[in-house]
């Protein structure tokens, strides 16, 4: 359910996700106890960070590899933050029934960035996503050329058309609205090390190879 802002604090968690700082943000979820289906204005802090997710960067005809990688180093941050500020919000309580202000999954959001680590996280965090959302999200990477996040989503369509014909054999009927978290959050899992007690971020090691492309 979600509620309208009422809380400095709530108000506080819009300007901290502004801020790009996880740690600021983590401390006033925790001090705070903000309820992170807040409302401010026509936003949700899920809207507000799919809106602000990082675009996962295209290797152009003129740049060499070095310059590329240059460029995808830059950017390696703020996915990172994404994935890592997605995962706080759903410890505190996210709701991932809620659609986006178009009433589209946030699947499609992640696809049209090309972000297969995002949509993974997605998943893996209980998305309830359907056949339909999947096309919808395979549409959208090949319009906006993104070939590794297309192809993450043919593989979790295969899994879904798998799951559904599991459950049809199992009850007689198909929904045609499968949940993956329970089937899929282990066969997609994140990465994070930890080193000195301290937690140090990391994209997916099957999209390492993105920087030698």
């Amino acid at each position: 359910m979600t509620h309208f802002l009422s809380t400095s604090a709530e108000t506080r968690l819009f300007h901290r996700m502004a801020t790009r700082n996880y740690h600021l943000i983590e401390n006033l979820l925790i001090s705070e106890k903000v309820n992170v289906n807040i409302r401010g204005g026509n936003i949700t802090p899920l809207q507000y960070l799919m809106d602000s997710l990082t675009v996962y960067p295209k290797k152009t005809k003129k740049q060499t590899k070095k310059e590329f990688l240059q460029k995808l180093h830059k950017t390696e941050f703020g996915m990172v933050w994404d994935v890592e500020v997605f995962n706080l919000l759903v410890r505190h309580g996210l709701d991932l029934s809620v659609r986006d202000r178009n009433n589209n999954s946030y699947l499609l959001t992640a696809a049209s960035k090309g972000r297969p680590d995002m949509m993974e996280a997605l998943v893996k965090a209980g998305l309830p996503v359907n056949k339909e959302d999947i096309k919808q999200a395979i549409q959208a990477t090949r319009q906006n050329n993104f070939p590794k996040a297309e192809k993450y989503l043919i593989t979790l369509n295969r899994l879904r058309r798998k799951e559904a014909k599991k459950h049809s054999k199992a009850t007689g009927t198909c929904t045609g609205f499968i949940i993956l978290a329970t089937v899929l959050k282990d066969k997609f899992p994140l990465k994070k090390k930890v080193q000195n007690q301290q937690a140090t971020f990391y994209l997916p090691n099957r999209f390492d190879k993105a920087r030698t492309d």
